[in-house]
């Protein structure tokens, strides 16, 4: 009996030395075994709102453009709780059609943002501060920094004032 005893654990220590070492941690993959993802693009469905203060000045014929200046704070989808600064103007020797653009940049981290071309075009009259029946303005990506900077999309918003002080609804789709 002890000679089977004595035989089963120089097994054992023959067995435990032919073994390589086997870490008890986890160790980090080589570069070969690590497959990257790429990351997925972010964004889709952007909704905003925002409110503040602005200065406007109508098209007068036949020679005084327009200027609609503006700037809140709000909060939109991916942003959050931001900042909206913009400025149009409007043509009058285009019928008053408005451009322009508008920057959004986050409030907590300002190195993100997101900067917009509007345009009111076919208007004839009014302001984008009053489109008749709701007009919508349009609006296109144009750039971005941070998280933003590969951002792209478009929608419309619809101002709405009184008194100096405006709102906004943003409504389309922004990815980054």
């Amino acid at each position: 009996m002890i000679r089977h005893i004595s035989i089963a654990v120089a097994l054992l220590f023959a067995g435990c030395s032919a073994v390589p070492n086997i870490p008890t941690h986890p160790t980090a993959p080589s570069q070969s075994q690590t497959v990257r993802a790429a990351s997925p693009a972010g964004g889709g469905a952007f909704s905003a709102t925002y409110a503040g203060s602005y200065r406007l000045t109508v098209c007068a014929s036949p020679d005084g453009d327009g200027s609609f200046k503006f700037s809140g704070l709000g909060t939109g989808s991916f942003i959050h709780h931001s900042i909206e600064t913009g400025m149009l103007i409007g043509d009058v020797h285009q019928s008053c059609n408005w451009s322009g653009k508008v920057a959004l940049t986050s409030r907590f981290h300002p190195q993100n943002s997101i900067t917009m071309a509007l345009s009111l075009r076919g208007f004839q009259s009014g302001t984008p501060c009053s489109p008749r029946f709701g007009q919508k303005v349009n609006f296109a990506v144009l750039s971005g920094t941070g998280r933003f900077a590969r951002a792209a999309g478009s929608g419309t918003v619809v101002f709405a004032c009184s008194n100096g002080n405006y709102t906004d609804q943003w409504s389309g789709a922004v990815t980054f």
